[in-house]
């Protein structure tokens, strides 16, 4: 297991980490909550429209709250990415290594991959294995949504490396991106 794994594990199991240089856990302060999914609203909703309904696969869930907590959703009403996604939503699934309650690999394929707010956590040595297994679980005709914010984390490891770990151009990105899967859409934020 990566030190950054464990890491993970341990910010989920309420050990402290860093939020703007202070000491904090999970319990106190909500991070890795998954709620990069409100940014993607929009996207998911017009490619599961395109298709009538689909399956979604949100790897690197964090906490996952917003699929079944009410939230607000860009001027519409308050509801769960569920509820909100409605009879379109064929199915779902949540992962997460790192999270206790979504660490079971998921099987099958996948019309919709999320991964929002994810892949800048991940050191460009597991980079590899972690977009092949990705890829692994997309239909053929399947799309990758992906948000990857581009500069540093307000929250720090114990040892004050920041969690945000893999900084790359929008260009490197898609270079990246480019080899693993034939369709995605990355919104990329935050300073270049």
């Amino acid at each position: 297991m990566s030190k950054y794994l464990q890491y993970y594990k341990d910010i989920f199991d309420g050990k402290p980490f860093l939020r703007k240089g202070e000491i904090t856990t999970i319990n106190k302060k909500s991070v890795f909550d998954g709620g990069g999914i409100m940014m993607i609203y929009d996207e998911l909703d017009y490619e599961i429209d395109k298709r009538g309904a689909a399956t979604i696969l949100d790897f690197g869930c964090g906490g996952s709250v917003h699929w079944h907590m009410d939230v607000p959703i860009r001027g519409k009403r308050t509801q769960s990415a569920t509820e909100y996604f409605g009879k379109k939503l064929r199915g779902f699934y949540r992962y997460d290594p790192a999270h206790p309650l979504y660490d079971i690999k998921p099987t099958g394929k996948y019309d919709i991959i999320m991964c929002t707010e994810v892949l800048e956590h991940i050191p460009m040595d597991e980079m590899h294995d972690i977009l092949t297994e990705m890829a692994s679980y997309l239909v053929d005709d399947g799309i990758v949504i992906l948000t990857i914010p581009k500069g540093l984390s307000s929250n720090a490891f114990p040892d004050g490396e920041n969690t945000h770990c893999t900084l790359m151009s929008t260009k490197e990105w898609h270079d990246l991106l480019d080899k693993y899967f034939k369709e995605y859409s990355l919104l990329h934020h935050g300073r270049e």
